[in-house]
């Protein structure tokens, strides 16, 4: 099941006719809204009235009980996440937001359900046509039995009439002869009448004689008319037979016409289909052909990893259930509560468009990734050193070794200082559980263990308190401190990366005497395995992109390391509002620079790093590339895995994807364009 996408488009104020009994209230009256920022809360304001009849309506800031010119009474419009998407059997659209509330928005798939149920009913029509026609086929074979045995049938009639013409004619002639007889029998009588004188008792006899013989033949000559008319009936049968049998033929005829149209039909739906079929497969290759075949200069190769502000949620302001908590506006001005709740996302209150995670320190968000753990920072302090925190992540056991970077905000570890803090390690798989592992603390290139420490995996997520004061071997310009887990941790080199945990962040702040002194000072890391897909530590190409709120400022966007000492690349923003690759080792320290940058808007980098050297497009720009030598020698293999990161601050993320070998510089240039 795919989710349909929800266009969002900014729209300024929504004007209604004015009415009698206008939609806003008896006078007709529109309000004017307004999206405001106070401090960490999200207001809305009614800055006005349009439309109406006086009196004017009163303005103010949007509250629980109403409208109010007091902001601390203001509703604050604060977000919620989503936790799932699913389809109930009621065809509803059931949305389940990370507060423990859901909302249903009724029959959201009920069109497409409609549509399968009419493919159903189809497919049911066509099947029903074919058991028809099979039918009526079979009921033709059995018809034309009948008409064969009604041709019998009339030849054994004709052959009747044949045999009954000819006992006709043979009844005609015994009738002539009885004619001739009687004749003669009449010239007797009169002869015998004019001859004889008999007595008047014989000559009764022979009048009765002759009556008898008239009666007889009257008799016959009915016999005659009457079989002269059976004679008519069956030839007025016989013809109506010839018709019927005519009659059936051209149904017959008919019939079969009707089976050759609707076969054709048939075949030509069929036919049609499959040219549609055709059709979309060609539409499809021609669009694979055009993303995949490298004249896009898109990667050909699919991501490891992907996330992008705009595929994260689904606009939260529709269908909200009304809690009387918190109060938005939607596109057509209407107004929707919903209970209040954080999510990760921002979105603007009046227009929808997802501005992307909200990057500062000092409030709580969360990377959108299940499975997230909550892991205390690292405090870490000593004689000399100024209390800092350093961010600890989640290591990944695969029954070797994994490794992890661990950020601290002092430039140089100190001798003396005492870290303190916890790592959560996830087994593997379940045979890892009851396994032993060490872990180690040390500082990145050096050789000297700061910290082992031996665990019994007791179940698949485990929380580990470490707590390491660092010794002789701190010595270097690295920030990072890494930790070495696994049954033999000097025999193996990195197999996986952990993801991102969940991080202390803070929404923006409108600059009032509210905002931290901090502000600007904290970073949040996202390793190259933040999507939990394996990847070759010795080449890696990731694409970040990031809303920047804030003009100026020296900030680092990309991090590697290739695990020898001073051996760091970074993507840096300096002072001079360029976008720079930053070389800092032994060998050298220096900038190659991507470009200038205007200080807010959109900046979008595809970096990769390849057998000890970076390359990197900005915003569509040429591919700027560093020298495999700059990091100094034994850096091809990238011993301890690369490292990237991005410390956001001040900023919205917009997206960060990671691919692994085989992105060109041109690839670059198409991965970085805005």
């Amino acid at each position: 099941m795919s989710i349909r996408k929800i266009e969002v488009q900014t729209v300024g104020t929504v004007q209604v006719p004015a009415t009698p009994t206008g939609p806003r209230g008896p006078k007709g009256w529109t309000p004017v809204f307004l999206s405001l920022n106070d401090g960490a809360r999200r207001l809305v304001r009614i800055t006005g009235w349009t439309g109406g009849v006086a009196p004017v309506p009163a303005t103010g800031f949007l509250g629980p009980a109403g409208l109010t010119d007091t902001l601390a009474d203001a509703t604050d419009f604060a977000p919620r996440g989503l936790l799932s998407v699913a389809q109930d059997p009621d065809a509803n659209l059931v949305l389940h937001y990370n507060d423990g509330t859901s909302q249903t928005i009724p029959a959201y798939f009920a069109d497409v359900l409609a549509k399968a149920a009419e493919v159903d009913a189809d497919a049911i029509a066509v099947e029903l046509t074919r058991q028809f026609l099979v039918q009526l086929r079979d009921a033709l074979v059995v018809t034309a039995g009948e008409v064969d045995a009604d041709a019998q049938a009339v030849e054994l009639t004709r052959q009747f009439l044949v045999n009954l013409q000819t006992a006709l004619n043979a009844t005609a002639a015994e009738v002539d002869a009885d004619a001739i007889a009687v004749e003669l029998t009449r010239q007797f009588l009169v002869q015998l009448r004019d001859a004889l004188v008999v007595t008047a008792g014989e000559v009764d006899a022979d009048a009765q004689a002759v009556e008898l013989t008239r009666q007889f033949l009257v008799n016959l000559q009915t016999a005659l008319n009457a079989t002269a008319s059976e004679v008519d009936a069956d030839a007025q049968a016989v013809e109506l037979t010839r018709q019927f049998l005519v009659a059936l033929q051209e149904a017959v005829n008919l019939t079969a016409a009707l089976i050759g149209d609707t076969q054709n039909s048939i075949n030509g739906t069929a036919t049609q289909i499959e040219a549609k079929r055709v059709e979309v497969n060609n539409l499809t290759n021609q669009a694979a052909a055009i993303v995949f075949n490298g004249s896009t200069d898109w990667p050909t190769v699919p991501p490891l990893s992907s996330w992008h502000c705009d595929s994260g949620e689904l606009d939260p302001r529709l269908e909200l259930a009304f809690t009387g908590n918190l109060t938005t506006c939607d596109r057509r001005g209407i107004l929707r509560s919903a209970p209040q709740a954080a999510r990760a996302l921002h979105y603007d209150a009046l227009t929808g468009k997802c501005l992307g995670l909200p990057v500062w320190p000092s409030s709580e968000n969360v990377l959108l990734r299940s499975g997230n753990l909550s892991v205390s920072p690292w405090v870490v302090t000593g004689a000399g050193a100024v209390a800092q925190q350093a961010d600890g992540y989640l290591i990944t056991l695969d029954n070797t070794q994994a490794d992890i970077l661990f950020s601290q905000t002092s430039a140089i570890p100190a001798a003396g200082e005492t870290w303190t803090g916890s790592i959560v390690l996830k087994a593997g798989s379940i045979a890892d559980i009851g396994k032993e592992v060490v872990l180690q603390l040390r500082r990145v290139g050096g050789t000297y263990i700061q910290s082992s420490v031996s665990i019994v995996l007791a179940e698949e997520y485990q929380t580990v308190s470490v707590k390491v004061t660092l010794g002789s071997d701190n010595t270097g310009g690295l920030r990072y401190c890494i930790v070495k887990a696994g049954s033999n941790p000097a025999a193996a080199i990195i197999a996986k990366m952990p993801g991102l945990e969940k991080k202390t962040l803070r929404t923006p702040h409108i600059p009032t005497a509210d905002v931290p002194a901090s502000r600007g000072n904290a970073s949040v890391y996202m390793l190259g395995r933040a999507f939990e897909s394996v990847y070759d530590k010795r080449e890696w190409t990731q694409v970040i992109e990031c809303d920047m709120l804030e003009a100026g400022g020296v900030e680092d966007f990309l991090y590697n390391t290739t695990g020898a000492p001073n051996s760091v690349y970074s993507i840096r923003r300096s002072a001079n509002s360029t976008i720079v690759i930053l070389v800092r080792s032994n060998a050298l320290s220096g900038d190659y620079v991507l470009g200038s940058f205007p200080g807010t808007g959109i900046l979008k980098v595809a970096a990769r790093f390849k057998k000890g050297a970076f390359a990197a497009s900005m915003n569509g720009g040429a591919v700027v590339s560093t020298s495999h030598n700059d990091l100094g020698t034994n850096t091809t293999a990238g011993w301890y895995g690369s490292f990237s990161g991005i410390p956001v601050q001040g900023k919205y993320l917009r997206e960060i994807t990671t691919y692994g070998p085989g992105i060109t510089d041109s690839q670059l240039v198409a991965l970085s364009r805005i």
